[in-house]
């Protein structure tokens, strides 16, 4: 399916020392998404009109190699970091299950179905 990525705001992370922290986590999320509701409504949208896909560029500490994945849970760090080991590439792994994993960047993107009769008219809409 056809995804149309209206909007897309993103930001640095600056690394945990130590273990990853959810709060703050979150609350840095909780920003970005912010500015994502508000472009929708800019736009001239409601907030049913799109989606607001959360994916976060995470590496092993001391890798250069990033990978972007979906946040997929701000909770439970487990599920949170289970997209980025199922998709670490057989090089960029490491035997030490333990090695830390830091965040560095967020990302939300505002998505439409260019399908649907509004997600199609949303990019299309002049401003």
């Amino acid at each position: 399916m056809a995804r149309l990525i209206l909007h897309e705001f993103s930001a640095d992370y600056i690394p945990d020392f130590g273990e990853i922290d959810l709060d703050r986590l979150r609350r840095a999320v909780a920003v970005l998404m912010e500015k994502g509701a508000q472009a929708i409504q800019v736009d001239g949208y409601e907030q049913d009109d799109a989606e607001l896909d959360r994916l976060m560029v995470v590496r092993f500490r001391g890798e250069n190699r990033t990978i972007t994945i979906p946040i997929e849970s701000l909770t439970d760090l487990d599920r949170l970091l289970a997209p980025f080991h199922a998709a670490a590439p057989p090089q960029v792994r490491h035997s030490d299950s333990s090695r830390h994993v830091e965040i560095v960047g967020l990302v939300v993107q505002v998505i439409a179905d260019p399908d649907d009769p509004l997600g199609g008219t949303i990019g299309r809409q002049s401003r």
